[in-house]
């Protein structure tokens, strides 16, 4: 099975080409689901039929979803959402706001990725094309996995010690608000834990890879590069970057001259930054792209011969392998000055440190008595050694 994300900032086209990438698939036939979690909903104006949180079949062999976040939640999130509105009406709240205010920072995030692992697990895709919300969504849906994975690892070990005895003890500290109710935490810690497994299934890419959308001017490049530097950082496989709504060579009217050459500059600067990635162009249309039937046709100019789903670059993002007692990780740093990087590892977590922002890096258990005994940077890759010393 196939997951393939179409990412980019926002107004780049993203649901467009996501949704002609989902209708090729089902032309060659693969059992195919589009899926929303971009918060804007575009994809009912783009196919041109309404879609909503239930599947919509489009053709016996594409389906099309959007994410809304309330429905996606489990029962243990409703619980822990329900928990919070009483929590907010007991602190004097209304509860149309108390209701807001549930919505506790991740939750949306946690619903993207539980609907995700569902799909994928269901057996009922060849197929998963994720039309992606706008950078800080995406970057925040790729580091909950992991933030989660730390939840249920030491956060669990906290509650099973001294959850109950601290649940117990609050009213006799004359606690005035409404304690949980029993069971509600371990629930929703039991549903963070079930992200653990995501990070295997979105950084092999064999199974999941990225396409980056741009568009041909400075603030697109800049933003296309930064936001290759993070999907990295996570481990996501970028396998092409589609510059979208780039001036026909056609078009000759003067006005547009000047602006023809500065795209052409543009193009030519990120086939080189994003080398050996493939760097596909879609020119503008006359017309609005609208319905399968126009979709179906952008996605064969784009994909017109092979497997659409294949991936397009065999470069991994992140590659972690044992050799001769030795644990071997290699992450791809695109853009990133070797100075600006920083490591450090507690048990089996590595913590590579970029700036002001850190990634957990969690590997295998093997690893926990382990140290970095080299590191190095190697054709924009972070190699590090582990072993035991």
């Amino acid at each position: 099975m196939r997951i393939i994300l179409m990412c980019g900032k926002g107004g780049v086209g993203k649901s467009t080409l996501a949704a002609a990438l989902a209708v090729r698939a089902a032309q060659q036939g693969a059992r195919t689901l589009l899926f929303s979690v971009d918060p804007a909903h575009s994809l009912g104006p783009v196919l041109g039929v309404p879609v909503g949180a239930e599947m919509t079949a489009l053709t016996p062999l594409l389906w099309a979803t959007e994410l809304e976040a309330v429905a996606g939640l489990t029962d243990q999130w409703n619980d822990a959402k329900a928990y919070a509105e009483t929590l907010m009406r007991s602190q004097g709240l209304e509860h149309p706001l108390g209701a807001e205010l549930a919505m506790l920072p991740g939750v949306e995030e946690a619903a993207a990725l539980t609907k995700l692992k569902a799909y994928a697990d269901s057996g009922q895709f060849d197929a998963i094309i994720l039309d992606n919300a706008p950078t800080g969504f995406a970057l925040r849906l790729l580091a909950l996995p992991e933030i989660a994975s730390w939840y249920a690892k030491h956060a669990s070990r906290l509650y099973e010690r001294y959850g109950a005895q601290l649940l117990m003890a609050l009213p006799m500290l004359g606690a005035t608000f409404p304690l949980p109710p029993h069971g509600m935490i371990g629930r929703s810690l039991g549903s963070v834990g079930s992200l653990r497994e995501l990070p295997r299934l979105l950084t092999d890419p064999a199974v999941t890879s990225a396409k980056l959308v741009m568009t041909a001017d400075q603030l697109g490049l800049a933003e296309a590069k930064n936001l290759y530097k993070w999907l990295s950082v996570y481990g996501l496989t970028v396998d092409e970057v589609i510059v979208n709504q780039v001036l026909p060579s056609a078009v000759q009217d003067p006005f547009f001259v000047g602006q023809k050459n500065r795209e052409a500059a543009i193009i030519a600067e990120s086939r080189q930054a994003f080398a050996p990635l493939p760097l596909r162009e879609v020119h503008r249309h006359p017309e609005e792209l609208v319905g399968l039937e126009a979709l179906g046709a952008l996605g064969a100019s784009l994909w017109p011969a092979g497997d659409a789903l294949a991936p397009q670059s065999s470069d991994s993002a992140l590659k972690i392998e044992s050799v001769a007692g030795e644990v071997r990780v290699a992450i791809k740093l695109p853009f990133v000055e070797p100075k600006a990087v920083d490591l450090a590892k507690f048990e089996n977590e590595l913590y590579i440190t970029i700036g002001q922002h850190r990634r957990n890096l969690l590997l295998p258990a093997e690893t926990a008595d382990m140290q970095p005994v080299k590191a190095r940077f190697s054709e924009g890759k972070l190699l590090v050694t582990l072993a035991r010393t």
